[in-house]
């Protein structure tokens, strides 16, 4: 019986310490205490990696929706929601993760709170993770912001409305343009703007909805299938047709004729012509003989469409003719030497408007034509001074030049940039 015990207690010490000494015992020890915290690491960065997935969706569906938003304002400020709206419905956030999405135009708070021009995108998605899901009481909540707004960039002088017209701004035969400023088209033909002959332009940059194609001056900057931007001159008041107008004012040749502000049913100057200061309303047709010598400072001719007549006149100036006119400071038709009425001509025909001058014309002031055509041909030489020119589509052929200086910026004028800022 000793002997059995004896025995035991050898074979219980003897297995004691040999599982103190075995290192596999050790391991699978060990192993077994730090099972969970394997299991729970692993369980977190399974997590982790799906929420940073989820998290970098969510926030690229925001950013992409901000700047949707943002572009669309530019042209219809009521349409900023829907376009920002329709972007994000094509975002995998939306159609995988089912996230909603909230707009504001002029955010209710932070830095952007008074520009009308940001817009801010929220975007959240409450889901539950694989793993988190067993400690936490409510679903995790993903969620991404951004904002966009508008920045002004380079100035246009020359800016084309058409939105299809191919092309809508025109370089032909021997033509010479030579600006320190950009020029826009928002067309979105391949065409947009188009150089061809012997053309010579010269500008900061040519910017266009389509394509532009052409040779240009090394300097010239192309920026072709670019954002549309607004008519810089939107927010002009479109004059009322007047209720009564003087006759149509008429200049022969050789003579003096001083001409006063108001309304004329039309103009048809041969002469000398001198041109008071301020506002002259013409509901008919306005046209400058070829050797008609025409002046004027803090001026602005209006061509205004009349009861009897829906269509807005159109100006005419003949080779030969010299101008030296300028436009007001201020007022609401500060800057703006020609006014054209913006009342498009019935089945959407277009009519042209035409410069032909010469070396010693100088129109200091901007050029508006937003319905019809803007056309230079010939021998025209015009010193624009300092000019903005806005028209449906603008063309310059024949020998024409036109040329710039224009030190003062017009904010009005600045291809906007949209990005984002939050």
């Amino acid at each position: 019986m000793t002997r059995v015990r004896l025995f035991a207690w050898a074979l219980e010490f003897a297995t004691a310490r040999g599982l103190a000494s075995c290192s596999a015992g050790n391991i699978a020890i060990l192993a077994a205490i730090l099972m969970p915290l394997f299991i729970g690491a692993a369980g977190m960065a399974t997590d982790t990696v799906i929420w940073t997935l989820w998290k970098r969706e969510v926030q690229r569906s925001a950013d992409s929706a901000a700047i949707a938003g943002a572009l669309t304002i530019q042209q219809d400020r009521y349409q900023g929601e829907k376009a920002a709206r329709h972007d994000f419905r094509k975002s995998k956030a939306f159609k995988y993760l089912q996230a909603t999405m909230v707009y504001e135009n002029s955010p209710s708070d932070g830095p952007f709170s008074e520009d009308s021009n940001a817009v801010r995108i929220t975007i959240t998605k409450k889901t539950s993770l694989p793993f988190s899901d067993f400690f936490l009481r409510s679903p995790v909540v993903i969620g991404a912001n951004a904002t966009a707004t508008l920045f002004g960039g380079k100035e246009s002088c020359v800016f084309a409305l058409d939105p299809s017209a191919a092309p809508a701004i025109s370089f032909g035969g021997s033509s010479t343009l030579d600006i320190d400023c950009g020029v826009q088209s928002n067309s979105a033909a391949n065409s947009s703007i188009s150089a061809g002959g012997a053309s010579t332009v010269s500008a900061s940059v040519l910017s266009a909805v389509g394509g532009i194609t052409g040779r240009y001056a090394g300097k010239t900057r192309l920026k072709p299938y670019s954002p549309p931007q607004p008519d810089p001159l939107r927010d002009v008041p479109d004059p009322e047709p007047p209720s009564t107008c003087n006759p149509m004012a008429q200049s022969l040749r050789g003579t003096v004729t001083p001409l006063t502000p108001g309304c004329y049913t039309g103009m048809d100057l041969h002469g000398n012509v001198s041109l008071s200061p301020g506002t002259y309303y013409v509901t008919g047709d306005l046209l400058i003989g070829a050797n008609a010598v025409v002046t004027g400072s803090d001026i602005t001719i209006v061509l205004v469409s009349s009861r009897w007549n829906s269509v807005a006149p159109t100006l005419t100036v003949n080779g030969g003719a010299t101008l030296e006119l300028s436009a007001p400071q201020h007022g609401p038709y500060r800057n703006l030497l020609f006014y054209q009425s913006r009342v498009v001509a019935p089945g959407n025909k277009s009519y042209t408007n035409v410069i032909t001058g010469n070396s010693s014309s100088r129109l200091a002031g901007n050029l508006y034509f937003p319905s019809q055509d803007l056309l230079f041909i010939g021998n025209a030489g015009v010193d624009l001074g300092c000019f903005k020119m806005v028209a449906r589509r603008i063309t310059m052929t024949g020998n024409s030049q036109v040329s710039n200086n224009c030190p003062a910026k017009d904010e009005r004028f600045s291809l906007s940039k949209v990005r984002l800022v939050s």
